[in-house]
């Protein structure tokens, strides 16, 4: 139970509360309250804050940037990227609106504000990581015992609205993996597989030999390989549906037979030891590539070849594109691309099948005046 004592100063009466133990930093903590008139008063005060620090709600006098410093050192279970993504969210965002609010003080309209803020400069997209990051903050805030409850229970979450993403042509896409190839970028195997398999950038960089099924044709993405102060970090997949089997075109078997057997031509010159858990992309004296080579790579040819400037994982979205243009459905798309839900590959890519509807339509509309010319019941 927590405790406190009367103080007498000079100026009056308060009090001090011995916090206990803090959960994060493992100091203890004392909160001082000064400025009482008389010690009746001072007693009082002292009362009501024991019940609400016994309830649950402490320490009370911490604000929400320093909650926020103290759940970022707590966040070590997450993943490099996503604790990497939080900082960012919570130094340029959040502890500029919220930080000196005290934490118990924080309500949704604070939050509501922030968010109209936020808006006017962000894209819909950034805002919802913004709720998301606070939502998570603010959870483990009660389960450490600093709150009782969460203003985000009233916060109406913000809108979402998935920016179309840029994508290749066939032909565009074609041209750039012939110029990564032929100038020798290691961000070509990387570039192949996400054109024609949709992986993620972590998803081809975690691939090993052992996820390839020869018989299958198939991929198994299985782990995922990041890079975090300046080491390679291997992770589970995103989320559990990107845990997934890919089949492959059977000329995209037939190539990667080929790197394969280079990768282990070149083991025998360098009288290095074969494995099945070596990675599938690897540089011609076999060190595996950093993975920032590949977004870099696709930017250079892309440039150079004077086609439309897309991401490294715009590929993924290309890939996808095509599949959906060719009559591909929805469900099977994002099955193997790996979403959590069908509704969120529809969210992406409603332009598309915007587009494939339209397709229809004016299919349906010529099928239709065929018919009347010539006379003939539908």
């Amino acid at each position: 139970m927590t405790t406190g004592r009367i103080i007498e100063r000079k100026n009056g009466w308060g009090y001090v509360i011995s916090a206990g133990r803090d959960p994060v930093t493992g100091k203890y903590k004392q909160i001082w309250r000064v400025g009482f008139n008389a010690k009746k008063e001072a007693q009082e005060a002292l009362r009501k804050h024991l019940n609400e620090l016994d309830d649950g709600n402490a320490p009370a006098d911490i604000t929400v940037g320093e909650w926020l410093e103290r759940w970022l050192k707590d966040c070590a279970g997450m993943k490099p990227t996503t604790v990497k993504s939080y900082a960012s969210i919570v130094h340029h965002h959040l502890m500029p609106a919220i930080g000196k609010t005290r934490l118990d003080k924080l309500s949704h309209k604070d939050i509501q504000r922030m968010y109209a803020k936020l808006e006017n400069n962000l894209s819909s997209v950034t805002v919802h990581k913004v709720h998301r990051c606070l939502r998570a903050a603010l959870n483990r805030a009660i389960k450490r015992g600093y709150l009782r409850e969460s203003p985000m229970s009233r916060v109406d979450s913000p809108e979402r609205h998935s920016p179309k993403r840029n994508t290749l042509s066939v032909r565009e896409a074609m041209k750039m993996l012939e110029w990564l190839y032929s100038n020798g970028y290691v961000a070509y195997y990387g570039a192949y597989l996400s054109a024609y398999g949709g992986l993620r950038l972590g998803e081809v960089c975690g691939l090993q030999w052992r996820d390839v099924d020869w018989d299958a044709n198939t991929l198994r993405i299985r782990r995922t390989r990041q890079r975090h102060n300046k080491q390679d970090v291997i992770l589970e997949p995103k989320t559990a549906d990107s845990v997934r089997d890919i089949v492959m075109p059977r000329n995209v078997m037939k190539e990667l037979r080929t790197w394969r057997e280079r990768q282990q031509e070149a083991s025998k010159e360098a009288f290095t030891g074969w494995s099945e858990d070596q990675f599938v992309v690897r540089k011609p004296d076999l060190e595996v590539p950093e993975t920032h080579a590949f977004a870099k790579g696709v930017k250079i040819a892309l440039k150079d070849l004077g086609l439309p400037l897309v991401t490294f994982h715009d590929l993924r979205h290309t890939h996808a594109t095509w599949l959906l243009e060719s009559g591909v459905d929805l469900k099977t798309v994002s099955q193997r691309l790996g979403h959590s839900s069908i509704t969120v590959t529809a969210d992406i890519y409603a332009h598309v099948t915007r587009k494939m509807q339209q397709d229809a339509m004016s299919k349906l509309e010529v099928m239709m005046n065929q018919s009347l010319h010539s006379g003939e019941d539908l």
